[in-house]
């Protein structure tokens, strides 16, 4: 029993040993495969200084996207939001790195540092995954001193920037490297300009009116109402509105003009109500003219007494209409015609002028803005055409 009971235990020490000796076999394996030696090196971080694959670099194409008008552009200023799109012959990894790059395009020879500009959303189609849209924010490039700034033409206001793009998929070294140009441009520049020629423009108006105001007899007022004012003294809404809309136009075209630095073209539907409101203006300049007197008719025994000074122009006449009553009194009254076509003219010029300042192009105007412009001048000259006059 004793010789059975000690071999027993042998058999138990020995298994004992032998499974010990596997584990420690197991667990210095694995610590040596956990050695940083045996693990393939991580992936650079990807910066601006990265160098592309000679042999992908300009596999992709870039395109600058414009806005959703028919001013497409490829400029921005500093701050402003662009959108590229790059096109390649080979589907992108949805899980790759991106990074934008931009410097100034510089002569002779254009090594001025890349700078980082942060990217405000990227997007992959869905189909091929060979479509890549990426909108960046424009940064703030530094000045490189003893070079001069490259221009797309040699007469224009914006200089040009170098653009490159790198791609970096998940199980690359390298990235794909994509290039192209853009133009910066100078929002002081442009606001300047528009400053400039507001004064310009309208000092000269005001002008000749003050010369007009001493000339004519016609009573001191408001310089801006006497421009906007009818042969008797009244301000005139129509033409308040053609004033409104030829200013919004001639500005607008100014600073996108001065931002692009070349002719732009102008929307149809800001040309529709430059239309609408001209054609309001001649509609009540007709209604206006005095009637052909009769030669055959006979005379009024009571004429009209004659004005012993003309009206002075208010701010109230581009509201308010003088009508004759059945017993022949004129009276003053609010024109809700005249009040529908101000407060339509006003919220749309506005939101005109607020999209130009914000999205440095003249938008397009909704059919449905064109139609309420219409029909809102369309009855404001139907009231004029119904009015008795006093």
């Amino acid at each position: 029993m004793t010789k059975v009971f000690r071999a027993g235990v042998g058999m138990a020490a020995l298994g004992a040993l032998s499974v010990v000796l596997v584990l420690t076999s197991v667990s210095g394996g694995r610590a040596q495969d956990t050695k940083p030696g045996n693990q393939p090196a991580a992936a650079p971080e990807l910066t601006c200084a990265a160098t592309p694959s000679a042999r992908v670099i300009g596999s992709a194409q870039l395109l600058a996207d414009g806005l959703a008008s028919a001013q497409n552009k490829n400029w921005q200023p500093v701050g402003g939001q662009i959108t590229f799109t790059i096109q390649s012959f080979t589907p992108f990894d949805a899980n790759a790195s991106i990074i934008a790059c931009l410097r100034w395009k510089t002569e002779p020879d254009g090594k001025a540092p890349y700078v980082v500009a942060p990217i405000a959303r990227h997007e992959l189609s869905t189909a091929d995954k060979r479509t890549l849209t990426v909108t960046i924010i424009v940064p703030q490039l530094a000045d490189t001193p003893g070079q001069k700034y490259v221009y797309a033409l040699p007469f224009d206001l914006v200089p040009r920037a170098d653009v490159r793009i790198l791609i970096r998929n998940p199980d690359a070294r390298q990235p794909i490297a994509v290039d192209g140009t853009m133009g910066i441009t100078h929002l002081a520049f442009a606001m300047g300009a528009v400053a400039v020629v507001f004064f310009l423009t309208f000092g000269g108006l005001l002008f000749v009116v003050s010369r007009r105001l001493r000339t004519a007899g016609v009573p001191k007022a408001n310089p801006f109402l006497t421009v906007i004012s009818t042969p008797d003294g009244y301000a005139s809404l129509s033409q308040f509105q053609i004033l409104l809309w030829t200013y919004v136009v001639l500005l607008s075209a100014v600073y996108v003009m001065s931002l692009s630095g070349s002719l732009i073209e102008i929307t149809s539907g800001t040309l529709v109500l430059l239309g609408i409101s001209g054609a309001a203006t001649i509609g009540s300049k007709i209604h206006g003219q005095p009637a052909t007197p009769d030669p055959n008719a006979p005379p009024n025994p009571n004429p009209p007494p004659a004005a012993v000074e003309p009206h002075k122009p208010k701010w109230a006449d581009l509201i308010t209409n003088m009508v004759v009553t059945d017993d022949k009194k004129q009276v003053i009254e609010i024109d809700v015609t005249r009040v529908q076509m101000l407060y339509f003219t006003l919220v749309t010029a506005f939101f005109v002028g607020l999209r130009v300042v914000t999205t440095y192009v003249i938008p397009e105007i909704p059919d449905g803005f064109q139609i309420l412009m219409g029909i809102s001048n369309s009855v404001y000259m139907g009231s004029k055409v119904v009015q008795k006059k006093p």
